[in-house]
């Protein structure tokens, strides 16, 4: 359990502490806010992997069909680096 310095009165706490024993400070985790691009991200994972079906499936008889593969392995490949982040 990491000791952290309390920001009104630079006393030493733990980081799993509600508050500060020494000036009552709360002691709030930091918050992560998710950025708007982030939602604009997953949308174009999901159209990427969308167009890659629609690719795949419409031009499979012309070779193009591959194209949509890849634009699936693409999307999905987005997706698991996004979520290992």
């Amino acid at each position: 359990m990491p000791l952290i310095a309390c920001p009104d009165c630079n006393q030493r706490i733990s980081t799993v502490a509600v508050n500060c024993p020494a000036c009552g400070r709360p002691n709030l985790p930091p918050q992560s806010y998710e950025s708007e691009s982030s939602g604009i991200l997953s949308l174009l994972q999901i159209l990427i992997i969308v167009a890659g079906v629609i690719i795949a499936v419409l031009f499979k008889a012309n070779g193009i069909g591959a194209l949509g593969y890849g634009l699936i392995v693409l999307g999905l490949l987005l997706v698991i680096f996004r979520v290992a982040k």
